[in-house]
């Protein structure tokens, strides 16, 4: 006997709660830090919740939490996606072997490069981990 499970519901419900636990804490963070001056002006760095985290008032613990942001959450998600890509283009016969490793994988980190609002050294640094992926 096969269980019978929607789709609609299987993908449906756990979007919907991902979202509304997104929503709950970005506003407990955002009601949680000072980003409004007393005269009702936006404070300097308020566009980017992480510049206010580093601040030297905050707690260590808030600060240390904020540096390891990109460790922690960001950088280990790029290999997964760039998988993800790679193995999609491939197996959907979108691509070959090579076409679908550069799109997959380098293509993201050039875009980014040119992006990416930062110095020249930032984005000579970028161009050295494309090399490192490409002899990997």
């Amino acid at each position: 006997m096969a269980l019978q499970v929607s789709v609609n519901k299987a993908v449906w419900v756990p979007a919907t709660l991902g979202l509304v636990m997104k929503i709950i804490t970005g506003l407990l963070g955002a009601w949680a830090l000072w980003l409004i001056a007393p005269d009702g002006t936006v404070r300097e760095g308020a566009d980017d919740v992480l510049n206010i985290l580093v601040l030297p008032y905050q707690p260590k613990v808030t600060r240390y939490s904020a540096f390891l942001w990109d460790i922690t959450t960001l950088i280990p998600g790029i290999p997964v996606l760039a998988i993800m890509v790679r193995y999609n283009l491939l197996s959907g016969k979108v691509c070959g072997r090579f076409w679908s490793f550069f799109w997959g994988v380098v293509a993201p980190w050039i875009v980014t490069m040119f992006c990416y609002e930062a110095d020249i050294l930032v984005r000579a640094s970028t161009l050295v981990r494309v090399r490192c992926a490409l002899n990997s």
